[in-house]
C-alpha cells in the first residue's frame, strides 16, 4: 500500500496485465497453500499444542485473509482495467479487511516475540503469565484491535484504502484522512516491528543462559541422593527444553527479519524507481511474498516433527516449556 495515487490514465498490452496478475496469482497461491500446510503442521506437532502453538495459528490466519485480499479482487481489478469500480464501496471494503489482517499480523508478531522472550528467560513466570485461557484471550484482543484501528474505515466517501488498477497497488484516499490513515499505518507498523525486532536480539543474548535458569529454577529442598539421582535427567531435560526454545525463537527471529525487510522495501527502497514495475515489485509484490514466505518458514522447522510423531506415544513426564506445566503424556495434547 502506498500514500501517493497516480490519476494518469494508463494503457497496458494483454501480456503486461497477464503477467501481473500471474505473479499474483501464481506467488499467492504458493502462499496460501505453505500456510494451510502451515496450520496442518501446528494441529499434527504436539510441541505445538501450547501458548506458542495459539499464537502462531492466529498470524497464518492474518496471512491467509491478506493472501486472499491481494490474490482475488486486485487480480479482477487489474485485468478489468476498470479505477471507478476498484474504487467503488466493495473495493474499499476490500481493503478495509486488508488492514484489519495486516494489524492482527504484525501485533501477533510482537506477541509471539514477548512469548519467546518471557518463556527462555522467565520459565517460571511463564507458567503464570502465559496459560491457555490467557493466551485466548490475547488473541481476542489482538482481532479487536485490528478491527478497532479501522473504524475510520466506515467513512468509507473520505477515509478508505483501495486498489489501483492503473498503478497495480492499494492506495490510500488523496485527502487529510487519507495521509492520516497512511501515517498511522506507517509509523504504526514501524514501532510494533521494532519492539518485535528488539525483543528478539534481547532473547538471543540470554539464550546463552537459559540452561542455568532452568536448573537453578529446581527446588533446593531436594536430597543430596536425589540431585545426584535427577542431574543427568535434568541436564537432559534442559538441553532439549534448550534445543526446542531455540527452534521456537529461530522461527520467530526470522519472520521478523522477513517483516524488517518488507517495511524497508515500502517505505524506502520504493524511492529509488518510478517504473510501474519496480513499485509493483517492492510495494505489492513484496507483501504477498512475504505473507507466503511466514507459512512457509513455520513448514520448514517443523514439518519434520509433525511427520515423524508417534502415533503411540508412551507415557513420559514430560516439562513443556510453552505451555509453562509439566504433564503425562499419553496422546498428542489439544488446544
Amino acid at each position: 500500500m502506498t500514500l501517493f495515487h497516480v490519476s494518469t490514465p494508463f494503457v497496458y498490452d494483454t501480456s503486461t496485465l497477464m503477467t501481473a496478475t500471474t505473479l499474483m496469482v501464481s506467488v499467492g497461491s504458493i502462499g496460501l497453500i505453505s500456510n494451510f500446510i502451515a496450520m496442518f503442521v501446528i494441529y499434527r506437532n504436539p510441541l505445538l499444542h501450547n501458548t506458542f502453538g495459539l499464537l502462531c495459528f492466529s498470524h497464518l490466519v492474518s496471512n491467509v485473509g491478506m493472501l486472499f485480499c491481494f490474490t482475488t479482487w486486485p487480480v479482477a481489478m487489474i485485468l478489468n482495467q476498470d479505477n471507478d469500480l476498484a474504487h467503488s464501496l466493495a473495493g474499499k471494503r476490500f481493503g478495509q479487511f486488508t488492514i484489519i489482517f495486516w494489524w492482527s499480523c504484525i501485533i501477533a508478531h510482537l506477541a509471539i516475540s514477548i512469548n519467546r522472550y518471557v518463556s527462555i528467560v522467565f520459565p517460571i513466570k511463564s507458567y503464570i503469565w502465559f496459560t491457555v485461557p490467557n493466551t485466548k484471550y490475547a488473541i481476542f484482543c489482538i482481532w479487536l484491535v485490528g478491527f478497532l484501528v479501522t473504524i475510520p474505515y466506515f467513512w468509507h466517501e473520505t477515509c478508505y484504502v483501495a486498489f489501483n488498477a492503473h498503478t497495480f497497488q492499494w492506495t490510500y484516499a488523496e485527502n487529510p484522512c487519507g495521509q492520516f490513515l497512511s501515517l498511522f499505518d506507517f509509523i504504526g507498523g514501524v514501532i510494533l516491528c521494532s519492539f518485535a525486532f528488539t525483543i528478539d536480539m534481547l532473547t538471543l543474548f540470554r539464550l546463552r543462559e537459559a540452561n542455568n535458569v532452568i536448573i537453578q529454577s529446581i527446588s533446593p529442598n531436594i536430597t543430596q541422593s536425589q540431585m545426584m539421582g535427577l542431574s543427568t535427567q535434568t541436564a537432559v531435560e534442559a538441553a532439549k527444553r534448550r534445543k526446542t526454545e531455540i527452534r521456537f525463537f529461530t522461527q520467530a527471529f526470522t519472520q521478523c527479519i522477513v517483516f524488517c525487510i518488507c517495511l524497508l522495501s515500502f517505505h524506502i527502497f520504493t524511492l529509488l524507481s518510478d517504473s510501474i514495475w519496480w513499485q509493483f515489485a517492492m510495494v505489492t509484490m513484496i507483501w504477498i511474498l512475504a505473507h507466503s514466505l511466514d507459512g512457509l518458514i513455520v513448514v520448514l522447522f517443523h514439518f519434520r516433527f509433525s511427520l515423524c510423531k508417534n502415533k503411540h506415544l508412551t507415557s513420559t513426564m514430560m516439562l513443556n516449556s510453552s505451555t509453562n506445566r509439566v504433564e503425562t503424556t499419553h496422546a498428542p495434547a489439544k488446544f
